[in-house]
């Protein structure tokens, strides 16, 4: 008499292994399923994204501690004498804000526009020509300092380089007119009314003591490292 509830037991309990899912049960499994993949997306793409930002960082750092080393190779005297453009006796402060100086990244700091047919070698696989904008200054310690071919006035040089470029950050992404040739150092300056949130760079100084030093091969033709 008791076989039978017994073997109605069992079946039920086959009966519900053999059910399957509801719909339900289902679209609850498509949706966390698809969260997980949009979170995961999402880290990975962060993370790419500050990867690049790094790389970007690293590859301007190198490009400015360039133009520090070009600086220091030319003589003190030359830097006083001549502006970035070969002008002489210029006025202090000066720069090179005049002209468009580009660098590109993932390539050797050199004035070249690799955007233009003929004007240097093909572009390496993975290079961005014109990249950077590298921006130079140049002032005199004490400040206020006239030289005017005196170079014992001036005790010392201050030397100040930017490079710039445009940040593609989704969250304050630059207007589609916003070029790299056209970048400021104001447009890093929180404080400054030229300030872009889009805008990014890398800015070095250093400071030379007035050594006497001459450029030889700079003497008489206004050569102070200029483009």
């Amino acid at each position: 008499m008791q076989a039978a509830p017994e073997k109605q037991r069992r079946a039920g309990r086959a009966h519900a292994a053999q059910r399957g899912f509801t719909l339900a049960e289902v679209l609850l499994s498509i949706v966390v399923f698809t969260i997980s993949i949009v979170g995961v997306v999402a880290v990975q793409r962060a993370t790419l994204a500050s990867q690049e930002n790094a790389m970007q960082m690293r590859a301007a750092q190198r490009i400015a501690q360039h133009e520090i080393e070009e600086f220091k190779a030319v003589g003190f005297n030359e830097h006083v004498a001549w502006d970035f453009l070969g002008t002489p006796n210029p006025n202090f402060p000066y720069d090179d804000l005049q002209v468009v100086r580009t660098a590109p990244y993932r390539g050797a700091p050199v004035d070249v526009d690799w955007s233009s047919p003929g004007a240097g070698d093909p572009i390496p696989p993975g290079m961005r020509p014109n990249h950077y904008r590298v921006v130079r200054r140049m002032n005199v310690i004490p400040n206020g300092v006239v030289p005017a071919g005196d170079v014992d006035l001036v005790n010392a040089l201050h030397f100040d380089v930017w490079v710039l470029w445009i940040d593609h950050n989704p969250s304050f992404p630059p207007p589609a007119a916003a070029q790299v040739q056209t970048l400021v150092p104001e447009n890093i300056d929180p404080t400054s009314a030229a300030f872009q949130p889009w805008a990014k760079g890398v800015h070095l100084s250093t400071v030379r003591a007035n050594d006497g030093s001459s450029d030889s091969a700079a003497v008489g033709t206004g050569a102070t490292g200029a483009p």
